[in-house]
């Protein structure tokens, strides 16, 4: 062992500890930054072999497996990794340079020009473990391969590429002549998940093609892209179903106030239920003064999930002016408005309503009775009470938790009510 009289001094400007991966970066970029530096680097063994920088932190088995990433695609990774703590430059020029020439994308190339079909759909689906513009580009040729199931199987993994050229061969294979691959296309349009891809959507959608133009408006919802939002409220009275359905929903996914009034005018008075469903649960994100005159005549439609809908969306927005509609809904000849009538009740608060969700304390449904016990917990109203005793001897050992749930909620309520009253006559005196 060396004494530390033996012990040689060394002088220099700049001092790094470590030749893990950040050492031999940090001392790399302080000379080239300066190089009239004295640059030392302190490691215990030979820097080439050491820690995990002989491996690239194993971003070189990462890099090099070929059709499983592109360059881009591992600098992010590697940046998501390190907190950002990357040298995106080197890094990115390193993998472009082991990425150039992939023999796996060259061969599956081949067999896309092979004159039997089943060899080019086999090769199409081996596209599906690649990544990369290179590997998108030879799925978009494949969509127009002359084999059907070729075409098919191409539109079925075309979402998983991010591309520019992806989203606009999709749109045009949904004009396809065979069913399958119109429908493939249709589905991979819905999963896509970049937002690049809006645009070339947006272009897309014109002329009287109802499957077309439901199947861009279906996957325009998932990006929220502001510019939808006229295009979907042209197509709100659509003759065909499809289409108005898809175009209330991008209304509804936007949660756009300006589109509400054209919501409740055309949507809220569809000939579809369903429509109909969608428009009003997209209400709930008006102001209550706003919405409240669509909600209340929903309560009073033909269908019972859109009385539902209208009676949560009440609920929701805590909308007084709906009160007394509420009420009347607690008599709906349907138990599962009546539930959520009662529910909506509750979370406005208002204390008038009290007798009619008492009621439903003795309905012959369960789930409904548990509904008013606990939307009189949540008014916390000392008139509650009888209605909450009288569920202790319910036959449903839920019901008789959710009372307990309920007086607690009362006493607590009555407390807090008795703390402020004392408080009050303390200042006064």
């Amino acid at each position: 062992m060396i004494s530390a009289a033996d012990m040689p001094i060394m002088n220099t400007d700049v001092l790094v500890i470590g030749g893990g991966t950040a050492g031999p970066m940090a001392a790399v970029t302080a000379k080239e930054a300066n190089p009239a530096l004295d640059v030392l680097l302190l490691e215990k063994a030979n820097v080439k072999r050491s820690a995990a920088i002989s491996m690239g932190m194993d971003g070189l088995n990462n890099a090099i497996i070929p059709g499983h990433a592109t360059p881009e695609n591992y600098v992010k990774e590697i940046t998501i990794a390190n907190d950002g703590i990357v040298n995106q430059k080197a890094a990115l020029n390193g993998t472009a340079l082991m990425a150039k020439d992939d023999p796996l994308l060259r061969k599956i190339a081949e067999r896309l020009q092979s004159p039997d079909a089943g060899i080019r759909r086999v090769a199409v689906m081996d596209l599906i473990d690649c990544d990369g513009k290179e590997a998108a580009a030879l799925l978009v040729t494949a969509l127009k391969d002359t084999d059907s199931a070729v075409r098919q199987e191409a539109a079925k993994i075309l979402d998983e590429f991010d591309a520019d050229v992806i989203a606009e061969a999709l749109v045009e294979a949904l004009t396809a002549d065979d069913e399958h691959v119109r429908n493939a296309a249709a589905r991979a349009l819905t999963d896509l998940k970049y937002p690049s891809a809006a645009p070339a959507l947006l272009a897309a959608l014109k002329g009287d093609d109802a499957f077309v133009l439901a199947a861009i408006l279906r996957a325009l919802k998932v990006f929220r892209t502001p510019d939808a939002e006229k295009p979907a409220l042209r197509y709100l009275d659509h003759p065909v179903l499809n289409v108005r359905r898809e175009a209330v929903a991008v209304l509804g996914y936007l949660k756009l106030r300006d589109a509400l009034p054209a919501l409740m005018k055309t949507a809220c008075k569809d000939a579809d239920p369903e429509v109909r469903r969608a428009a009003v649960g997209a209400l709930i994100y008006g102001e209550g003064g706003l919405v409240a005159p669509g909600l209340i005549d929903a309560l009073q439609d033909t269908h019972w999930q859109v009385r539902s809908e209208a009676a949560v969306a009440l609920g929701k927005l805590r909308c007084e002016a709906g009160v007394a509609a509420l009420v009347g809904a607690t008599r709906d000849r349907l138990w599962q408005v009546q539930e959520k009538s009662v529910e909506a009740l509750g979370r406005i608060g208002a204390i008038d309503p009290i007798p009619a969700i008492g009621a439903c304390t003795n309905h012959d449904v369960s789930n409904v009775r548990k509904a008013a016990l606990g939307a009189l917990g949540e008014i916390g109203h000392a008139d509650a009470r009888p209605y909450v005793d009288a569920a202790f001897d319910d036959p449903d050992p839920d019901v008789r938790k959710l009372a307990r749930w309920a007086r607690d909620k009362l006493e607590r309520a009555a407390s807090a009510q008795g703390l402020r009253s004392v408080d009050t006559n303390l200042r006064a005196s």
